[in-house]
């Protein structure tokens, strides 16, 4: 049983729920509508920005809502609004800087709408992407930003039968679905044609195998590894293009930059290979650039603290989270338009050191 106890302040007289054993007991809106002396429906609109509520009134109210401490409790709220101001983040580590700065921005952005956001991580296996996507939806979550792990019909059915809200990055999950990121394609064109002009006369794509294309969505390296093909074709003077994509591939590529009979670029589907590839040709004499030119793509941040400065491709990061937050906002709001948005950020070459 709580009793009322006083409070004074300088613009109102505030009264503190307090419980018997004297801890402080949180208010509720009601609580507030009672000290302001208005209904819970104009609190409600105060506090949430609505329209209905005259200036002198929605200031009191917030005045008092923040002198003593109010804050809304999320699960009465969920009941009553049919939402959790949740959203899931689903990729593969943090391991690959391309995540943790997504996870920020994505965060960064929703929070300024009042969403938090759950991270949840596949480590790139089938299994444990269904786990985490059947656990966001068993909590509840308004919607999900996915880097997939699958692909093909029976995933996108499994993904319906969530009915969550799904935007996906990075790899896309098919025209059915919303999407958020670059053009790859266009963009390892524009790195081929680069390295091209820097008089390189051959190039060598590094990065997962394709072959995991049968199991599991690698649409992202499929694009990238195509542009590659068709740049190395159109602009360099060995046109049959190179791939390099074993378990052991850091000793493939050196050894190919060992043999190397002309001008050689090492094209990497990510900055992550690039700087594996970078430390591998170190340990092993190869010098960059003046033996084998080298090149990453993400332009992660991490590189400023590299030498030598890593040539890569840039599309910030922040702004392809930013697209898929905007893009899941307009699906929880049930913007139809939203349900095939495709969102592509421009890209951009950084010249760097290494080539």
């Amino acid at each position: 049983m709580s009793r009322l106890a006083a409070a004074s302040s300088n613009t109102v007289f505030l009264r503190i729920f307090v419980n018997d054993y004297g801890d402080q007991v949180a208010l509720t809106i009601k609580d507030i509508g009672r000290l302001c002396g208005v209904s819970i429906g104009t609190v409600d609109r105060a506090l949430n920005g609505r329209p209905g509520v005259n200036a002198e009134t929605k200031a009191r109210v917030l005045a008092v809502a923040r002198q003593v401490g109010y804050r809304p409790h999320l699960p009465a709220r969920s009941l009553v609004t049919g939402k959790t101001m949740t959203v899931g983040v689903v990729v593969f580590n943090l391991r690959n800087y391309f995540f943790s700065q997504l996870i920020t921005s994505i965060d960064r952005f929703l929070r300024g709408h009042d969403y938090s956001v759950y991270p949840a991580f596949t480590e790139r296996d089938l299994d444990n992407e269904r786990e985490c996507l059947t656990r966001l939806c068993s909590m509840n979550v308004d919607g999900i930003v996915l880097f997939p792990v699958g692909r093909g019909a029976e995933y996108e059915r499994f993904l319906r039968s969530l009915g969550a809200p799904i935007v996906s990055v990075g790899n896309r999950i098919s025209k059915a679905w919303p999407f958020a990121g670059i053009d790859d394609q266009s963009a390892e064109m524009d790195a081929v044609k680069f390295i091209a002009d820097k008089g390189y006369e051959e190039a060598v794509f590094v990065g997962p195998p394709l072959s995991d294309g049968a199991r599991q969505n690698v649409y992202e390296v499929e694009q990238r590894y195509l542009g590659f093909s068709q740049g190395a074709r159109e602009h360099l003077r060995a046109g049959r293009p190179r791939l390099v994509q074993s378990a052991g591939y850091l000793e493939e590529a050196a050894e190919l930059a060992r043999q190397a009979t002309r001008r050689t670029a090492f094209l990497c589907s990510s900055d992550i290979y690039a700087l594996r590839v970078l430390k591998a040709f170190r340990e092993r004499g190869i010098r960059v650039p003046e033996d084998a030119g080298l090149m990453g793509f993400d332009n992660i941040d991490v590189l400023e603290f590299i030498r030598p400065r890593l040539a890569t491709v840039d599309y910030h990061i922040a702004g392809i989270g930013e697209a898929a937050a905007t893009t899941l906002l307009a699906l929880m709001r049930a913007e139809e338009e939203a349900q095939r948005r495709v969102s592509l950020i421009t890209h951009a070459i950084v010249p760097g050191e290494s080539v």
